[in-house]
């Protein structure tokens, strides 16, 4: 009887966690597809807005853009990147994707153009990941421009970005609100440029407004647009 009153101590204590961590596992769920609704909305949101915005450019182009990046994993152009010319982390996102909707907002002759853009995307490192929202302006200095072909260099900073959380892989980034700053090199390709390929550079931090400031790259992004 001792025994069978011990084990049945036991079973319960058992049924009891497997339950809470059910509930865990449940309420986890629930909060990261709240917040992933949450972010969407946001970004379909500032989209419709930027669509109705005017754009001025003196040389006929598409000007709406819809982007797909992804992040392969295993591919870093980190090294070439150093503090004097670029922004870096102490973390390293080496998996996700990102989806944009771009606007042709400026462009003066075949040498310089501004889009401002909104997006959502999730960069993960290890077994954590996180979800975010960006506005942002993409500034792109043309080397080669002309009806076929384009070659460009883009640079973005300070973009405004809200996270899902406040750590990755396990290291607190100091707020959920963060600057994200790109740089890149891209091409245009096609009769008013509609697609267009590129590999960019991401990073992420708080501008060391808050402690800590471990910030986050997002290395070798490559992506895909199509203008329409």
């Amino acid at each position: 009887m001792h025994f069978r009153v011990k084990y049945d101590t036991i079973d319960k204590l058992i049924n009891k966690h497997l339950t809470f961590e059910r509930l865990s596992m449940k309420n986890h769920l629930k909060t990261l597809l709240i917040q992933t609704l949450k972010i969407s909305s946001l970004t379909f949101c500032i989209a419709a807005l930027l669509i109705s915005v005017p754009s001025y450019s003196t040389v006929k182009e598409k000007t709406h853009k819809i982007k797909i990046g992804v992040q392969p994993g295993d591919v870093s152009v980190r090294g070439l990147l150093d503090k004097k010319l670029f922004w870096t982390g102490t973390i390293i996102a080496n998996k996700g994707f990102m989806i944009s909707y771009e606007r042709l907002l400026y462009r003066y002759n075949k040498f310089f153009s501004i889009d401002l853009g909104t997006g959502i995307a999730t960069w993960g490192c290890n077994n954590d990941s996180l979800y975010l929202f960006r506005i942002y302006p993409n500034f792109k200095f043309w080397l080669v421009n002309n009806n076929s072909f384009g070659l460009y260099l883009n640079v973005s900073a300070g973009a405004p970005t809200v996270l899902s959380k406040h750590y990755l892989d396990n290291r607190h980034l100091g707020s959920r609100f963060i600057f994200n700053d790109i740089i890149g090199l891209g091409i245009k390709i096609g009769k008013k440029h509609p697609v267009e390929l590129a590999i960019n550079f991401h990073h992420y931090s708080n501008g060391n407004l808050i402690k800590p400031n471990p910030g986050f790259d997002v290395p070798a992004i490559f992506s895909l647009s199509y203008s329409i």
